[in-house]
Order: C-alpha cells, then sequence, then structure tokens
C-alpha cells in the first residue's frame, strides 16, 4: 500500500482513522456549505443495507469456515456497524417524531438484512466449495 511510505512514525490503522476522519469532516462541511440533500432515497437505503454484507461476511466466516477473528477486525466490523447507524440517524429521528411508520420501517430493515445475510450465506457456500475443490484452507479472500 502507498500509505506505508508516508513520512512520520504514525501507525498505519491511525493514519487511515485520521485520514477517514479529515475527509469526513471535509465532505461534511461541504455538504452542509452547499446544502447538500443527505437524505436517501427507498433504493439508496436499499444499498447501505447491502454494504453490511462485508460484516455478515466477517462473522460468518468465523462461525462457519472457523477463519480466526482478530482483535483489528473486530473492531473495523464494530466501526462499520457505528457507521451505519450514523448514516441512519436522520431516518431514526423521522420514525421518533412519527412521520414514518415504525411497522414498516422495522419490516424494511429486516426485509434488507433478511437478504444480505442469506447473500452472506451463498458467499460462505462458495468459499467452503473453493476450499473442498482446491482442498486448501482459501476463503473469502484469505490466503
Amino acid at each position: 500500500m502507498a500509505i506505508q511510505f508516508q513520512l512520520g512514525t504514525v501507525s498505519l490503522v491511525w493514519s487511515l482513522i485520521y485520514r477517514f476522519s479529515l475527509a469526513f469532516i471535509v465532505l461534511w462541511i461541504y455538504a452542509k456549505a452547499t446544502r447538500l440533500n443527505l437524505q436517501f432515497s427507498k433504493k439508496q437505503h436499499v444499498l447501505m443495507f447491502f454494504s453490511s454484507i462485508i460484516l455478515m461476511n466477517i462473522f460468518n466466516a468465523r462461525i462457519f469456515l472457523k477463519t480466526p477473528l482478530s482483535g483489528r477486525v473486530f473492531i473495523a466490523a464494530i466501526l462499520g456497524i457505528v457507521g451505519l447507524l450514523l448514516v441512519f440517524s436522520f431516518q431514526f429521528t423521522l420514525i421518533n417524531e412519527h412521520q414514518l411508520p415504525l411497522k414498516e420501517c422495522i419490516f424494511g430493515v429486516i426485509f434488507c438484512l433478511g437478504g444480505t445475510l442469506f447473500a452472506s450465506f451463498g458467499n460462505i457456500i462458495s468459499a467452503l466449495s473453493q476450499r473442498h475443490q482446491r482442498g486448501t484452507k482459501h476463503s473469502l479472500g484469505q490466503t
């Protein structure tokens, strides 16, 4: 990775945290300054929920493939969940203000996460199949 050639003694993980935090602040200021609409359409909500497949793959690989789960990967997964919650925080306030029907929102979340979970199971089944065909411990991009 090119980031490893940076100057200074900051670790790679902290350097990435700094860079993504700075990018978030700059983009947030830009969005507010230009009055960019940060509300998501229904299609965008589904896509955001589908991005949780990465987290599901991590945990399902641990459960079904016995892939080791390092502390760094666990922390990254938690940060991913927090990020999803932050993205949807405005919609949560609309539910609290009764502008969105709670039952429909819960059904939509369950439906999206259920579909994503089944897609993750498909990835796990594919990794198991590849593992058995090759006779190796290769799974979900790990060598």
